[in-house]
């Protein structure tokens, strides 16, 4: 009997398991979606796509 439950807990906990890794999946591929859509805008927006390093000068005797 004991055995019986411990099967019934493992097959549900395993299911259960399996239902919330595929909703994490899926959330998180509709938010790269989202974040890559966005980017897309604001670079249609703003018309800068430069994508260079900003960390650097380009000023004569910089570093």
């Amino acid at each position: 009997m004991v055995l019986f439950v411990q099967v019934l807990i493992a097959v549900a906990s395993t299911r259960l398991v399996s239902l919330v890794n595929s909703v994490a999946v899926g959330l998180e591929l509709a938010l790269v979606v989202v974040v890559a859509i966005a980017l897309v805008i604001a670079v249609a927006v703003t018309g800068d796509g430069w994508s260079g390093s900003r960390s650097r000068s380009s000023a004569p005797g910089s570093w």
